[in-house]
């Protein structure tokens, strides 16, 4: 009888003792690190990547205390961030509750999508430039979201984004898309009774008056000059779409950039560019969808960024003479 106490005792001591020591974690100094649970991966495999990474004292341990605790077949995929310091209970709860460690990323207005791939690709999000950019010009992409032109450039919205990091690029870029949607329907709620090619061509406006202006509250004169201009069957005359074409922006274009042959020169041709020349912010957007009501043809950059908007050409000759020595 006293055998039996005696080994019922030990028992209970060496399971109290199992449970004690393997809720420890085995680490005295506090650092965080990021651990992975890939999709579709068992309960062994994580406490045995978990045991691996020193995050935890017992494989066994861990599966016995997930399986009692009704949390085996709930582990959620993900990227947390987890303490050295946290107990085995305490990490077990983290990868069953999903509360997964978020990072973000910010996409500036008026970048180009070469400017976003190189961005993507300096955060690691690609392993190369034509990843993404051939992502861009994806047709079932552009059928989806009705995109009237070659690429997703223009649409793809200017934001600080926070993301899940195991997302892929393409769903970061299809996320960008429904942002600049989003933001849309606050601006025109009733944008999709209007055909496509309008939009795609009020995006075009957007993205050159996104790389025009310095000061936002030009945005919606500078959208009016040159829908006035469009009327008139004039040529928009847009510096932006020459630095489009260069890649690598001047301070300063000379005559003969001006005279590069290009359907984005729009110093040589009228209409619009073909595509978007950036991707365009909220400000721009509105300006491009509720721009002023103005007589204004030309502008002129005078100091600090600013401009001054002339109705005909002999006034915008003399403010070029008044201004134009001022900002060089």
């Amino acid at each position: 009888m006293k055998k039996h106490i005696y080994i019922s005792i030990f028992l209970i001591i060496l399971g109290i003792t199992f449970i004690l020591y393997g809720n420890l974690s085995p680490n005295e100094a506090s650092q965080k690190i990021l651990f992975t649970v890939p999709k579709g991966k068992s309960l062994s495999y994580v406490a045995e990547k978990l045991k691996e990474k020193n995050l935890i004292k017992s494989e066994l341990y861990f599966k016995i205390l997930a399986k009692i605790t009704g949390k085996a077949k709930n582990i959620k995929a993900g990227v947390y961030e987890i303490d050295t310091q946290m107990s085995s209970w305490e990490i077990l709860d983290l990868l069953h509750s999903g509360r997964v460690k978020m990072i973000q990323f910010t996409i500036i207005e008026g970048w180009t999508n070469e400017q976003i791939a190189d961005y993507f690709k300096e955060q690691q999000f690609i392993s190369n430039k034509k990843e993404f950019l051939d992502l861009t010009s994806d047709k079932e992409i552009l059928e989806k979201y009705r995109i009237a032109g070659p690429t997703t450039e223009g649409f793809l919205f200017p934001e600080t984004y926070t993301i899940d990091p195991q997302l892929k690029i393409q769903q970061i870029h299809e996320i960008m898309i429904k942002m600049f949607y989003e933001k849309l329907a606050k601006i025109y709620p009733n944008y999709q009774s209007i055909n496509p090619k309008e939009i795609y061509e009020k995006v075009i406006i957007a993205s050159i008056i996104e790389r025009e202006a310095v000061h936002r509250d030009e945005l919606p004169l500078m959208a009016s000059v040159y829908y006035n201009r469009l009327k008139k069957k004039m040529k928009l005359q847009a510096d932006p779409t020459i630095q489009y074409i260069l890649k690598d922006p001047k301070k300063k274009l000379t005559l003969k950039d001006l005279e590069i042959d290009s359907p984005y020169n729009t110093y040589r041709y009228k209409g619009l560019p073909p595509t978007p020349i950036s991707n365009p912010g909220y400000q721009a957007i509105y300006a491009a969808f509720y721009p002023a009501n103005t007589d204004y043809l030309f502008f002129v950059r005078i100091e600090d960024g600013k401009h001054y908007f002339s109705k005909n050409y002999s006034d915008h000759v003399k403010a070029k003479k008044e201004y134009w020595d001022k900002v060089q």
